[in-house]
């Protein structure tokens, strides 16, 4: 986890697999903590998705990050089999 946390700070990047509607909360929250001035105004209708749109977008975000990872798995252990056998001189 801090190997994770330190590539995202020192890249300046977002997190890839974030869950996006939690950390916008978490980050207005902290806007506002810190003196932000509160968002008035629209129309009275909440700009979130529903709850079922939001299930949707958070499996299709989990799904790709799974996805993302055993790619990673795959290409890390095929460089290392790799490295045995230049190590063995096959």
């Amino acid at each position: 986890m801090v190997t994770i946390l330190w590539h995202v700070l020192h890249r300046g990047e977002d997190y890839r697999h974030q869950i996006e509607l939690p950390t916008n909360k978490k980050l207005r929250k902290m806007e506002l903590i810190a003196g932000a001035q509160p968002r008035r105004g629209g129309d009275g209708r909440p700009r979130n998705p529903n709850r079922e749109q939001r299930r949707a977008t958070d499996l299709a975000r989990a799904r790709e990050a799974e996805k993302t990872y055993q790619q990673l798995v795959a290409r890390t252990r095929d460089s290392a089999e790799q490295t045995t056998d230049t190590d063995r001189g096959t």
